[in-house]
């Protein structure tokens, strides 16, 4: 599980946090990654909105020779946690 506290008001939010990920690297430097199941990130990892957003589901990568991202998908749900803790 995985608690989120606002410090602020006091208000908390505990969720599971269970998944895996998977990254593979290509002789050329790309590559790709995938994160599957259920966890937090401090920004989406789709649209890069800030807030803490809470995945269900799986989010996958792609990445150039340089590290650059080139392509972001997700299958699932991202919901932003900051709403929830601000009341």
């Amino acid at each position: 599980t995985v608690t989120l506290t606002n410090l602020d008001t006091a208000k908390s939010v505990t969720l599971p946090a269970t998944g895996s990920f998977q990254l593979r690297l290509n002789p050329d430097g790309s590559g790709s990654g995938k994160v599957t199941g259920h966890g937090a990130w401090l920004s989406n990892p789709v649209t890069g909105e800030p807030g803490i957003w809470y995945q269900s589901g799986q989010v996958t990568a792609t990445l150039d020779e340089e590290g650059n991202t080139t392509s972001v998908s997700n299958a699932g749900k991202l919901v932003d946690l900051c709403l929830q803790l601000a009341a």
